[in-house]
């Protein structure tokens, strides 16, 4: 599996940078690779967040083995890293398995314009 996005629709790996400047909402770039243990443990828990967050983060997935240049070009240099993008503007960064909380705490942090009702 290469780029997955929110279910409903695709996100297209060849224009990367326009697809991420022509949605008004953030976006969450899973760089993960198949093999890797940890992607395997936080693919569930994207799952969850991005249920959560539905319709107003968007989560998109890239296969670092399917993807190379992508992964090289953002300087992907551990699986699994998670990139917060704001508009074409990368916002955070975090590498290595964290729990939903976390990941939950960072969006309500870095993208102040989304909130969910608690």
């Amino acid at each position: 599996m290469g780029i997955i996005a929110n279910r409903k629709d695709e996100f297209d790996i060849g224009n990367f940078d326009e697809e991420l400047k022509s949605y008004a909402m953030p976006v969450i770039v899973d760089f993960y690779a198949s093999w890797c243990g940890p992607c395997k443990m936080l693919a569930p828990i994207i799952e969850s967040v991005m249920e959560e967050y539905e319709g107003m983060v968007r989560f998109v997935k890239v296969d670092i083995d399917l993807y190379p240049d992508l992964a090289e070009k953002y300087e992907i240099q551990s699986v699994p890293t998670l990139l917060f993008f704001n508009g074409k503007e990368l916002v955070r960064r975090e590498s290595g398995f964290m729990p939903a909380s976390e990941i939950i705490n960072i969006i309500e942090t870095e993208f102040s314009s989304v909130k969910t009702e608690k």
